[in-house]
């Protein structure tokens, strides 16, 4: 007979192991709190402050810590990452900046010429990018108010990119402890680079994972072409795993 010993052993043995300080790190993420949620931006600071002692990572800051914050400014916590082979961005710090609010730049000339030049530049691009022909194809100019202001016209990773977080601390949560936002992008553009990360797992899984993130991007209203194309066309994309010669790398650095 089952004892109540035995209930609690079972019951703690399930439970999922604490969260690491390093993993608790990746988890941070990019937030921007306008100069009226200082607040709720100081009640987030402190969790990751604690997060950047627990890894011995003193955040960086624009701004005098003992001063008040200017009139109009907010806060934003960024991580600072590196790219790492095999596992994406990998966050090595962060930084908390003070950043004035969208309207204090429009209010003033100089805020609002760069304002205006950071919109120009963007339209260019994404004129550019849909020029660029692949296979013959051209994709769709941008041309309209709307055209230019979706994001997905530029990129197509709107649906992505909604949903790409929830995602991965999923994946990490079923075990996957190294996936990353551009790793699982790329395991789910190529059926060849996810074999190639992770040779156990059947196709028929990431199919599944971007099933599910087409269902969960469309309820938001979110386009979700990005994630259509990646099914379509995942099994052709190919990748170059042959034999890397590193002998003559002295003459390349």
């Amino acid at each position: 007979m089952e004892t109540q010993t035995d209930n609690t052993q079972n019951q703690a043995s399930s439970e999922a192991p604490a969260k690491t300080p390093a993993q608790l790190l990746q988890e941070v993420e990019r937030k921007v709190f306008g100069s009226t949620a200082l607040d709720a931006a100081q009640d987030h600071l402190g969790k990751v402050m604690q997060i950047c002692t627990a890894n011995e990572i003193d955040p960086v800051f624009n701004f005098d810590t003992e001063a008040d914050l200017p009139q109009n400014y907010g806060l934003a916590i960024i991580p600072l990452t590196e790219r790492v082979e095999g596992h994406g961005n990998v966050t090595k710090g962060i930084a908390v900046a003070a950043i004035p609010d969208f309207e204090a730049l429009v209010d003033t000339a100089e805020g609002a010429a760069w304002i205006a030049k950071q919109v120009t530049d963007n339209m260019l691009r994404q004129v550019a990018t849909a020029c660029k022909s692949k296979d013959g194809q051209l994709n769709s100019i941008p041309f309209s108010i709307i055209d230019f202001s979706t994001s997905s016209r530029a990129s197509g990773l709107a649906g992505f990119n909604h949903v790409a977080s929830l995602y991965v601390k999923a994946l990490k949560a079923k075990g996957l402890k190294l996936i990353s936002k551009a790793l699982l992008r790329q395991i789910l553009a190529s059926s060849a680079f996810a074999e190639q990360q992770y040779p156990r797992l059947p196709q028929e899984n990431w199919v599944a994972v971007l099933n599910s993130m087409i269902a969960h991007a469309a309820k938001d209203s979110i386009d979700v072409t990005g994630l259509r194309h990646w099914i379509n066309t995942r099994d052709t994309e190919t990748v170059d795993m042959g034999d890397v010669d590193l002998s003559d790398i002295d003459s390349l650095v």
